[in-house]
Protein backbone atom coordinates (compact mmCIF):
# COMPACT_ATOMS: atom_id res chain seq x y z
CA UNK A 1 0.00 0.00 0.00
CA UNK A 2 1.38 3.63 -1.09
CA UNK A 3 2.28 5.39 1.76
CA UNK A 4 -0.23 8.36 0.59
CA UNK A 5 -3.22 5.98 0.86
CA UNK A 6 -2.69 5.23 4.64
CA UNK A 7 -5.20 7.55 5.45
CA UNK A 8 -7.85 5.49 5.02
CA UNK A 9 -6.66 3.29 7.62
CA UNK A 10 -6.49 5.71 11.09
CA UNK A 11 -8.82 4.57 13.67
CA UNK A 12 -11.68 7.00 14.65
CA UNK A 13 -12.05 8.74 11.49
CA UNK A 14 -13.36 8.43 8.44
CA UNK A 15 -10.88 10.08 5.45
CA UNK A 16 -10.88 9.66 1.93
CA UNK A 17 -7.42 9.81 -0.07
CA UNK A 18 -8.18 12.56 -3.15
CA UNK A 19 -4.56 13.42 -4.75
CA UNK A 20 -2.44 11.78 -2.34
CA UNK A 21 -4.10 14.25 0.12
CA UNK A 22 -6.55 13.29 3.63
CA UNK A 23 -10.22 14.48 3.16
CA UNK A 24 -12.06 14.21 6.00
CA UNK A 25 -16.03 13.04 5.54
CA UNK A 26 -16.10 13.47 9.56
CA UNK A 27 -14.35 16.53 10.46
CA UNK A 28 -13.95 18.10 13.81
CA UNK A 29 -15.10 21.61 12.72
CA UNK A 30 -17.92 22.48 10.56
CA UNK A 31 -18.96 25.73 8.82
CA UNK A 32 -21.83 26.98 6.82
CA UNK A 33 -21.26 28.37 3.46
CA UNK A 34 -21.59 31.63 2.40
CA UNK A 35 -21.44 33.46 5.86
CA UNK A 36 -18.24 35.50 5.88
CA UNK A 37 -18.88 38.66 7.63
CA UNK A 38 -16.79 41.61 8.43
CA UNK A 39 -17.12 45.60 6.88
CA UNK A 40 -16.23 44.26 3.35
CA UNK A 41 -18.85 41.63 3.55
CA UNK A 42 -21.62 44.13 2.30
CA UNK A 43 -19.93 44.46 -1.09
CA UNK A 44 -21.19 42.30 -4.44
CA UNK A 45 -17.32 40.44 -3.94
CA UNK A 46 -16.72 36.79 -3.65
CA UNK A 47 -15.33 36.59 -0.58
CA UNK A 48 -15.45 32.11 -1.47
CA UNK A 49 -11.57 32.30 -0.77
CA UNK A 50 -11.55 32.47 2.81
CA UNK A 51 -15.44 31.16 3.34
CA UNK A 52 -14.72 27.63 5.50
CA UNK A 53 -16.20 24.68 4.74
CA UNK A 54 -14.50 22.44 7.50
CA UNK A 55 -11.47 21.92 9.32
CA UNK A 56 -9.70 18.42 11.29
CA UNK A 57 -6.87 16.79 12.71
CA UNK A 58 -5.81 13.36 12.08
CA UNK A 59 -2.05 11.25 12.12
CA UNK A 60 -0.62 9.26 10.46
CA UNK A 61 0.59 6.07 12.14
CA UNK A 62 4.50 6.18 10.08
CA UNK A 63 4.50 9.16 11.09
CA UNK A 64 3.66 9.32 15.20
CA UNK A 65 5.75 12.38 16.10
CA UNK A 66 3.36 15.00 13.82
CA UNK A 67 -0.11 16.27 13.84
CA UNK A 68 -1.95 16.97 10.74
CA UNK A 69 -4.54 19.71 10.61
CA UNK A 70 -6.27 20.59 7.48
CA UNK A 71 -9.40 23.10 6.62
CA UNK A 72 -11.31 22.73 3.56
CA UNK A 73 -12.43 26.67 2.27
CA UNK A 74 -15.10 26.96 -0.75
CA UNK A 75 -13.16 28.08 -3.20
CA UNK A 76 -9.47 28.21 -2.17
CA UNK A 77 -7.45 30.67 -4.36
CA UNK A 78 -4.61 32.97 -3.56
CA UNK A 79 -5.23 36.53 -2.66
CA UNK A 80 -3.32 39.27 -4.71
CA UNK A 81 -3.64 42.57 -2.44
CA UNK A 82 -5.36 41.87 0.37
CA UNK A 83 -3.57 39.64 2.99
CA UNK A 84 -5.34 35.70 3.45
CA UNK A 85 -5.26 34.19 7.19
CA UNK A 86 -6.12 30.83 7.65
CA UNK A 87 -5.73 28.93 10.75
CA UNK A 88 -7.07 25.93 13.21
CA UNK A 89 -7.22 26.47 16.90
CA UNK A 90 -7.06 24.12 19.64
CA UNK A 91 -6.34 24.00 23.26
CA UNK A 92 -4.46 21.12 24.73
CA UNK A 93 -3.32 20.92 28.74
CA UNK A 94 -5.09 24.73 29.16
CA UNK A 95 -2.29 25.77 26.51
CA UNK A 96 -4.11 27.40 23.26
CA UNK A 97 -2.10 26.51 20.20
CA UNK A 98 -2.89 27.18 16.22
CA UNK A 99 -1.88 26.42 13.23
CA UNK A 100 -1.53 29.45 10.85
CA UNK A 101 -0.80 29.99 7.13
CA UNK A 102 -0.78 33.71 5.62
CA UNK A 103 -0.65 34.43 2.04
CA UNK A 104 -0.73 37.48 0.03
CA UNK A 105 0.48 39.07 -3.57
CA UNK A 106 -0.87 36.05 -5.44
CA UNK A 107 1.39 33.39 -3.32
CA UNK A 108 4.40 35.30 -3.51
CA UNK A 109 4.05 36.22 -0.06
CA UNK A 110 3.76 33.04 2.44
CA UNK A 111 3.91 32.32 5.97
CA UNK A 112 2.81 28.99 7.74
CA UNK A 113 3.43 28.68 11.64
CA UNK A 114 2.23 26.17 14.06
CA UNK A 115 2.65 26.31 18.06
CA UNK A 116 1.57 28.42 21.21
CA UNK A 117 -0.80 31.14 19.97
CA UNK A 118 0.65 33.37 22.94
CA UNK A 119 4.24 33.58 21.98
CA UNK A 120 5.64 30.26 20.73
CA UNK A 121 5.39 30.10 16.93
CA UNK A 122 7.20 28.21 14.81
CA UNK A 123 7.51 27.20 10.74
CA UNK A 124 6.20 24.26 9.76
CA UNK A 125 5.10 22.53 6.67
CA UNK A 126 2.13 23.03 4.92
CA UNK A 127 0.07 22.72 1.51
CA UNK A 128 -1.66 24.96 -0.25
CA UNK A 129 -4.11 22.62 -2.42
CA UNK A 130 -6.20 24.12 -4.94
CA UNK A 131 -7.05 21.24 -6.41
CA UNK A 132 -8.76 20.04 -2.91
CA UNK A 133 -9.56 23.46 -1.72
CA UNK A 134 -8.08 22.58 1.20
CA UNK A 135 -4.20 23.52 3.34
CA UNK A 136 -3.06 21.31 5.50
CA UNK A 137 0.02 21.59 8.07
CA UNK A 138 2.24 19.47 9.22
CA UNK A 139 2.79 19.96 12.97
CA UNK A 140 5.81 18.50 15.10
CA UNK A 141 3.86 17.61 18.46
CA UNK A 142 7.44 19.03 20.00
CA UNK A 143 6.34 22.32 19.44
CA UNK A 144 2.40 22.07 20.49
CA UNK A 145 2.99 20.51 24.31
CA UNK A 146 3.91 16.69 23.22
CA UNK A 147 0.48 15.45 23.58
CA UNK A 148 0.21 11.15 24.01
CA UNK A 149 -2.06 8.93 22.75
CA UNK A 150 -5.87 9.04 24.45
CA UNK A 151 -5.22 12.84 25.20
CA UNK A 152 -7.90 15.50 23.76
CA UNK A 153 -7.29 18.51 21.77
CA UNK A 154 -10.38 20.63 23.07
CA UNK A 155 -11.64 24.39 22.32
CA UNK A 156 -11.40 23.35 18.20
CA UNK A 157 -11.95 26.30 15.82
CA UNK A 158 -11.04 27.64 12.70
CA UNK A 159 -10.91 31.24 11.34
CA UNK A 160 -10.26 32.93 8.28
CA UNK A 161 -9.41 36.84 7.32
CA UNK A 162 -8.81 39.38 5.05
CA UNK A 163 -6.81 42.48 5.86
CA UNK A 164 -4.46 44.43 5.00
CA UNK A 165 -0.77 43.45 5.44
CA UNK A 166 -1.03 45.37 8.73
CA UNK A 167 -3.19 43.71 11.42
CA UNK A 168 -3.69 47.22 12.88
CA UNK A 169 -6.43 48.23 10.58
CA UNK A 170 -8.10 44.99 11.60
CA UNK A 171 -9.97 42.51 9.04
CA UNK A 172 -11.61 43.38 6.31
CA UNK A 173 -13.74 40.31 6.14
CA UNK A 174 -13.57 36.84 7.76
CA UNK A 175 -14.98 33.42 8.95
CA UNK A 176 -15.44 31.23 11.72
CA UNK A 177 -16.23 27.68 12.45
CA UNK A 178 -18.62 26.45 13.53
CA UNK A 179 -21.48 27.96 13.71
CA UNK A 180 -23.46 28.73 16.26
CA UNK A 181 -21.24 27.36 18.95
CA UNK A 182 -18.29 28.29 19.95
CA UNK A 183 -16.25 25.21 19.32
CA UNK A 184 -16.15 21.66 17.81
CA UNK A 185 -16.13 18.37 18.09
CA UNK A 186 -12.63 17.33 20.25
CA UNK A 187 -10.14 15.58 18.61
CA UNK A 188 -8.12 12.70 20.60
CA UNK A 189 -4.36 11.46 19.89
CA UNK A 190 -3.79 8.81 18.63
CA UNK A 191 -0.52 7.86 18.23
Amino acid sequence: MKKKALCLILIGLLLIPINGKCISSDPEIVDEKNDVFGPLAILPLSFAHIDIVSAWFYEDPNEPDYLFTAIKIKNLEYSSLLRAIYSVHWTYNGIQYVAVFHTQFSGNFEQQFAGKYYGGLEPCECSFDLETDTITWKISKSVIGNPEPGDALTNTFAWTALRFYSSALGELVKDYAPNGALYGNDYIVKY
